[in-house]
């Protein structure tokens, strides 16, 4: 057992008892409330317990140092083969990352991104200013791109005047680049064709287009509070293929709404509800408070 994790045993599974592994689960806790642990937990007592392995799930997270911290708690309770960490993007691990990297690998590759050069070049190749003047400076062409992310990520089409109006930082592009939007994403897609390349938004929409799933029975996405239209999408879908699915997250914890993100996805769900109402964080006295206020 690693020093600092607590053996699986001795986690406390909160609605084990009416909601038991091999049922589908939506876990909804604030910060500290073990949201993480509560969804490894479930799937190492599955493993341990009933007749799946590591090579049955899939589990999507938002950032690479939770994924690797969740392999690492799963080696730590013999889910994992110490030796499967050297190389966690092959073998049954391969499917347990950040959602992007898992979206990638279930179609075997989208393409590479596109970095900071191209999308400098391909503006600056329309005398669209690229580079920042000042370390508070938007400029046209770094705007233009926000745009097309937003776009591209709330399912929105840039050619469309009624969608382009929906994008937040479209008003200050206007101030600064009066020329077509529109045309400007039609050409990046081109742009991209000739570079071979890919936007990090399509590594999500691959897998949506080309109706792959991972082929595993089990789905866990962590922080699904933080999901934006794409995100979503592809979480249902990959769900409806799925046997059991446990979804984590915090209506009331979203902080990607700049992006697009909101708790209307974690909430349409239709899943049993286990509410986790202890902390591991914060003082009980600030924790009293905080859910009095929240309810």
């Amino acid at each position: 057992m690693s020093d600092g994790v607590i053996p699986l045993d001795d986690v406390e599974i909160t609605g084990i008892e009416t909601h038991p592994p091999t049922e589908s689960v939506k876990l909804y806790g604030p910060p500290g409330t073990g949201k993480t642990t509560q969804s490894a937990a479930r799937v190492a007592r599955l493993i341990r317990d009933y007749d799946y392995n590591l090579a049955d799930v899939t589990w999507c997270t938002y950032r690479r140092s939770l994924a690797t911290e969740t392999l690492a708690r799963l080696a730590a309770w013999d889910v994992i083969e110490p030796r499967q960490l050297t190389d966690p993007s092959k073998g049954p691990t391969r499917y347990l990352s950040t959602f992007h990297a898992v979206a990638n690998r279930a179609v075997g590759g989208a393409g590479d991104p596109v970095g900071y050069g191209d999308k400098k070049d391909f503006a600056e190749k329309r005398n669209i200013r690229f580079s920042k003047r000042n370390p508070w400076d938007e400029p046209p062409g770094q705007l233009l791109f926000d745009v097309f992310q937003y776009a591209a990520n709330n399912r929105l089409d840039p050619t469309d005047a009624a969608d382009l109006n929906k994008i937040p930082k479209v008003s200050d592009l206007r101030e600064k680049w009066q020329g077509d939007i529109g045309a400007a994403w039609s050409d990046w897609q081109d742009y991209k064709r000739v570079v071979d390349k890919i936007d990090y938004w399509e590594m999500l929409a691959a897998p949506l287009r080309q109706n792959v799933t991972p082929g595993r029975d089990v789905l866990v996405i962590d922080e699904y509070h933080d999901a934006y239209p794409l995100m979503a999408a592809l979480a249902e879908y990959w769900a409806d293929a799925a046997e059991i699915v446990i979804v984590a997250g915090d209506p009331n914890q979203v902080v990607n709404n700049y992006a697009g993100a909101s708790p209307e996805y974690f909430e349409r769900f239709d899943l049993p509800e286990v509410l986790l109402d202890k902390t591991y964080r914060v003082p009980f006295e600030h924790w009293g408070v905080a859910s009095r206020l929240l309810a």
